[in-house]
């Protein structure tokens, strides 16, 4: 099983509530909510499917572009498709060098610095190489 820290366990939630001691709640209230404390919408049930997009929107939004990278590949347009590749690899690293890690889900790999410059590293490649690149008289 993996290190939690205490923290994210649980252990040290009702620490900043003094005054109370552990597993005091309020009975008849909305899920577990604390007592002399108003419900609110956090409070209620969020569906999977918002969390999920909470945490990896930045994932979702890079696997998009890249979906439209192959259908532009698919349909012989490669060189916009490249294109679209190698934006996909830069707005991953803008992501990933903007956001914090908790917010950037899947594109979190390694450190932050390692990250971004892979990233940006590939690419910039892609972008320069579809931009150089002959289009053989197809225009």
């Amino acid at each position: 099983m993996w290190p939690v820290s205490a923290a994210r366990a649980g252990r040290f939630r009702d620490s900043a509530r003094p005054g109370r001691a552990r597993g005091e709640r309020d009975a008849g209230a909305v899920g577990s909510v604390w007592k002399n404390r108003r419900v609110t919408q956090v409070d209620k049930a969020v569906p999977v499917w918002r969390q999920f997009l909470r945490c990896h929107l930045p994932m979702v939004a890079v696997a998009l572009v890249i979906v439209l990278a192959v259908i532009f590949v698919a349909s012989d347009r490669w060189r916009r498709g490249a294109f679209f590749f190698g934006g996909a690899a830069l707005l991953a690293a803008a992501f990933r060098l903007c956001l914090p890690t908790e917010r950037v889900g899947l594109l979190a790999v390694r450190g932050k610095p390692y990250d971004v410059g892979v990233f940006g590293l590939l690419g910039t490649a892609i972008v320069v190489l579809a931009a150089t690149i002959n289009t053989l008289g197809i225009g």
